[in-house]
């Protein structure tokens, strides 16, 4: 029963099965943006496998492209204030 539990859900050859929540979301809202959005988004998460990049991997990247360098609370200020602009 588990030993397929490590294995990538697909839906057809290289396809992550988790492409399907764009298709979810333009039958949610069926419109000409949401169905150009949803087809955007299955080619590009449908192409990343190719470079060796999963899902939730590019999930982590983009996070932390819009997130930002984390600052910890014992990290010294003088190093972090020409970023601030003070």
């Amino acid at each position: 029963m588990w030993c397929d539990t490590a294995r990538m859900p697909r839906l057809v050859g290289p396809v992550d099965a988790r492409v399907a929540v764009f298709f979810m979301v333009w039958a949610i809202h069926m419109s000409w943006f949401t169905f150009d959005v949803s087809l955007i988004g299955m080619v590009v998460f449908s192409i990343l496998p190719y470079f060796g990049i999963s899902m939730t991997n590019a999930f982590r990247w983009v996070s932390q492209k819009i997130a930002g360098k984390q600052l910890h609370a014992g990290d010294p200020v003088w190093k972090y204030r020409n970023r601030c602009g003070l």
